[in-house]
Formats: structure tokens, sequence, C-alpha cells
């Protein structure tokens, strides 16, 4: 009997103590020890993250975390190197040398570098799954997407759109952004053969704010909105609602820059104006706990049952 008044302590406990976290995440700071100005996580892959610090000189480099080093990815030959997203062991992004940005694939030590032929102004990768991946290039004064799907490039521009940016790629789906008529940005869903409009409802539509959007992962799709004075604030949308994800210490804004499953990775601003990286996870429903404390009660029970009978 013991035994049973333990288990149902226990679950009252377990219910009592996770109440109060329903629905919230958990926020950690990552920030590489050589950002002395800054660090932005702006991928992840499974245990692994992508994203770029800022040295002491304010040069950014990208880095490799898997969880326990920190690998800096620097372009040679290279001044400036962004990586951004992450697949597996893979990382994507662009470097600058000198002239317009040049996108490049990370894998094993080697670097293989990215320029869409169509390009006469530079390339940028954005967003990387298996061996396809996404960004913008230039071309005269316009600014175009781009998917690559291992063998062909193929142009994405937004109908009635300006500067397509595409950030994101899950199986056949595309997200992204682009200018509006308004001057505002805009996020878009491209399927392959339809492009959908996304705009947080809570986005101020105005010239270089609105809506953002920077990674996808199944259903889930994640970036930042604009507020009436300003600030940023990450969210993520399923398909059906739009929830705003704000780190508790991002006094200066909060971008969600990627996704995979359930974890959210992106950047604050702290009260010094300094970006740091994190990683956001959901805490488990209190429902989870209750099953897990009932489980245990039915456990229980049913020892006690079988010590009774046998006695």
């Amino acid at each position: 009997m013991k035994l049973l008044r333990s288990a149902i302590l226990l679950l009252v406990v377990l219910i009592g103590t996770n109440d109060h976290s329903f629905g919230q995440y958990i926020f950690t700071t990552v920030n590489d020890p050589l950002g002395t100005n800054g660090s932005q996580v702006t991928g992840v892959s499974g245990n692994n993250l992508a994203g770029f610090y800022f040295d002491s000189d304010n040069t950014p480099h990208g880095f490799m975390y898997d969880g326990s080093t920190f690998t800096t990815l620097d372009v040679p030959s290279a001044d400036l190197t962004f990586a951004y997203g992450i697949s597996g062991d893979t990382v994507a992004g662009y470097s600058y040398s000198g002239g317009g940005p040049t996108g490049f694939t990370y894998n094993g030590g080697t670097y293989t570098p990215v320029s869409v032929p169509l390009a006469d102004n530079g390339t940028q990768v954005f967003g990387i799954s298996g061996s396809s991946f996404v960004g913008a290039y230039a071309s005269g004064l316009s600014q175009h997407g781009f998917v690559y799907d291992g063998s062909t490039y193929t142009q994405l521009n937004v109908p009635g759109g300006a500067f397509t940016t595409a950030t994101g790629i899950s199986g056949g789906n595309i997200a992204g952004f682009y200018i509006g008529e308004d001057d505002a940005n805009h996020g878009f869903l491209y399927d392959g053969s339809t492009y959908t409009t996304l705009d947080d409802p809570l986005a101020n539509n105005v010239a270089n704010q609105g809506t953002m959007i920077f990674g996808i992962s199944g259903n889930n799709i994640v970036g930042n909105y604009y507020d009436v004075d300003g600030i940023t604030h990450g969210f993520l949308y399923d398909g059906s609602t739009w929830t705003t994800i704000d780190n508790p210490l991002g006094v200066g804004g909060t971008s969600i820059v990627g996704a995979d499953g359930t974890t959210l990775v992106g950047t604050y601003t702290d009260i010094n104006g300094v970006s740091n990286g994190f990683t956001a996870t959901t805490t488990p429903e209190p429902s989870s706990f209750a099953l897990l404390g009932l489980g245990l009660c039915g456990l229980v029970w049913a020892t006690y049952r079988r010590s009774k009978l046998s006695a």
C-alpha cells in the first residue's frame, strides 16, 4: 500500500509542477566562444547546428556545432563567411572575397562553390535538404530565388513580387519572402506549381518591414515579423495557426531562422544590442506527465494486487 501511495503522490507532483509550462518553450543560448561581437544560429539538423559569429574585428565566420564542439568554417581565400543551412553534416551558405557573394556547400572539409549560371552579381545559398538547396542570385538590378535539385537550377519568382529570396526547403515545398507593391516583405510557400503568400497577422506591412520566412520543416514554417515599433518577433506557422515566439532575453528582437521537427533555432538581440544564437524546444505537456503518472500507478497497483493475491 505504501508503494501505491508513493505513486499517487508522484502523479500529483508531476501534474502540479508542469502545469505552468504548457505550450511554452525551453530557450538555450548558443554562442560560439570566438564570437566576441555576437553569434547567430541559423540552421538545425538533428543535433547539428549551423550559424556564424563576429570576431573582435566584427568579421563574420561560419561555424558548425555538434552539441559539444564548435568548428569554424571559413571559405578559403574569402574575406567573410556566412553559414546558414544544414542537412546532416553538410552546411550551406555564402562568402565574399572582394566582389559579390558566392554560395558554397561544405562537407567533410571540402568547400564546393555555388554560382547560379544566370547570376552576374552574386549567389547566396540559405537552405539545404539532402542534395537540394535554395537561395537567391542577382542579375542586373533584379534578385531572383532559385532551387537546385542536384542537377538543375530553377528560377523562382513570386508573381507580382520583386526581389524573391528562397530560404528553406522541405520535401517538395520551398519557403521564403519577397517584396510586394507596398515595399514590405511578404512570406511565401511554393509547392512546385503554386505560390501562396503567407503574412503573419500581427505584421506591420510598411516599407522594409512585414513578414520574413526563413525556414521550413514539414508543416512548420518559421521566421519573423515586424511590429509597429519596428521590433522583430519570431513566429511558428503550422499551416493553420500563427504562434509568436519571443526569447525572453530578446529585448531588442527575436528571429526564428531554422527548424527541424519541433526544434527551433534563431537569434535574439540582448539588452546590450548584441546578437545571440539560441535553440527553442517544447516542454512536455501536462497530459504527458499525467499519462506517465497513471502508467506508474497502474504498474504499482498491479504489483500490489499480485502481492495480496499471493499472500
